[in-house]
């Protein structure tokens, strides 16, 4: 029993990671998040840290992570929208080291080539393409 407990907290740490970096992964695209996104990440982060603090089961995780997504979506609304309070925080922590302009420079090209795709009615490929012919990319 006791190595399904570490298996389902291993798999908790996995999933919190994988959050991690796609936040940070998107972000460095240019992409951005969402702030319930990174709200989410926050709480399965909190999760994971209470198991060993309070000395709980892991098995505790199997109703923490459905939770925490649940109160990361419902982040915007009050009395819940104070998490992104803390969610800013964590956001920032996990963008340490990003380049501030080229995110900016990748974020304004991908805006470029949303507004060709919905003009044009194109895919996102032919619309990097025209891109590069122009110039702009």
């Amino acid at each position: 029993m006791k190595l399904v407990a570490y298996i389902i907290y291993g798999i908790g740490v996995s999933f919190a990671i994988t959050w991690l970096l796609g936040i940070r992964l998107y972000t460095k695209s240019g992409r951005g998040v969402q702030i319930q996104t990174v709200n989410t990440t926050m709480l399965f982060i909190v999760s994971l840290i209470l198991i060993p603090l309070f000395k709980l089961s892991p098995f505790h995780l199997l109703w923490m992570y459905p939770a925490s997504w649940l109160l990361g979506v419902l982040s915007l609304t009050f009395p819940f929208s104070f998490l992104s309070f803390f969610g800013n925080i964590v956001g920032k922590i996990i963008c340490i080291g990003l380049n501030k302009k080229e995110i900016e420079i990748k974020k304004t090209r991908m805006e470029k080539m949303y507004e060709l795709m919905r003009k044009e009615n194109i895919s996102p490929e032919e619309a990097k393409e025209k891109l590069k012919a122009a110039g702009e990319w």
